[in-house]
């Protein structure tokens, strides 16, 4: 099995077509300055098996919103397999790397 390291997470044969999210590191500080760098769509990572992880900010540009992060397969976005939030990124990229590891 191929492995390719992301943002410091392995992401097996993942490719991702989105990033905009990457540069941030484990120290970002969410306040009314730095919310601006959060939107809806902030990563999306595409595997082999039809599956797509996508990470954005809910509500987008708002200083009280999550992570919420998706995986679907079949490009079936109503009913994703799996659904989390979460505040921070160290949160953000655990469950991002738990979700890759047991799903994908």
């Amino acid at each position: 099995m191929k492995m390719a390291i992301w943002w410091n997470i392995d992401i097996k044969d993942g490719v991702v077509s989105h990033d905009s999210i990457s540069w941030i590191n484990d120290n970002f500080e969410l306040n009314k300055d730095t919310v601006f760098d959060l939107s809806e769509d902030l990563l999306q990572i595409n595997f082999n098996n039809n599956k797509i992880l996508d990470v954005g900010w809910f509500p987008c540009l708002e200083e009280e919103g999550f992570f919420k992060i998706v995986l679907i397969k079949d490009m079936n976005w109503d009913l994703p397999i799996i659904e989390k939030k979460c505040k921070n990124i160290k949160n953000l990229k655990e469950n991002i790397s738990n979700i890759i590891y047991k799903n994908v």
